[in-house]
C-alpha cells in the first residue's frame, strides 16, 4: 500500500508540479491584489503584510492540483500525456495474453518520446520488469 502511494506521489510530482506551481502562483497573486485593494477579507500582520485568503485557498488548491491536476485539466478539455501502466495494460491473469503483451512492449517503447520508471525495491527481480527497462 505504501509503495502504491509513493508511486502515485512520484507520478503526480512528475506530471503536475509545474502546472500546479504556476496556477498556485497566479491564484496567490490575484488573491493578494484583491486583498490589498480591499475586495477580499484580509488581516494585516505587523511586519508581514496582508494575508488570509492566500493561505486559506492557496495551499489546498496547490495540493489538489498537484495530486489531481490531470483530472482538473480534462474538465477544461486539455489532454495530458498518454501513459502506459504495465499492471493495467498487460493482462495479469491470463498467462498467454500476458506473454503476448510483454512481447509487444518494444513496439510501445519505440513509439514513446520519453520514459518514466517508478519502481520499488523488488522491481529488478522480475524478468518482465527487467525487459521493460
Amino acid at each position: 500500500k505504501l509503495n502504491r502511494c509513493l508511486k502515485f506521489l512520484a507520478l503526480s510530482l512528475h506530471f503536475n508540479l509545474i502546472a500546479a506551481t504556476a496556477i498556485h502562483t497566479l491564484l496567490v497573486m490575484a488573491l493578494g491584489l484583491l486583498a490589498v485593494h480591499g475586495w477580499l477579507p484580509a488581516f494585516q500582520y505587523p511586519g508581514l503584510g496582508y494575508g488570509y485568503c492566500c493561505r486559506v485557498f492557496g495551499i489546498p488548491v496547490f495540493v489538489l492540483l498537484l495530486l489531481f491536476g490531470r483530472e482538473v485539466m480534462q474538465l477544461f478539455g486539455c489532454k495530458g500525456p498518454l501513459v502506459f501502466l504495465d499492471k493495467t495494460c498487460i493482462n495479469q491473469v491470463d498467462q498467454e495474453l500476458k506473454l503476448k503483451g510483454i512481447k509487444k512492449l518494444s513496439a510501445f517503447v519505440m513509439c514513446a518520446r520519453t520514459m518514466v520508471v517508478v519502481y520499488c525495491s523488488d522491481y529488478l527481480e522480475r524478468l518482465w520488469t527487467v525487459y521493460e527497462l
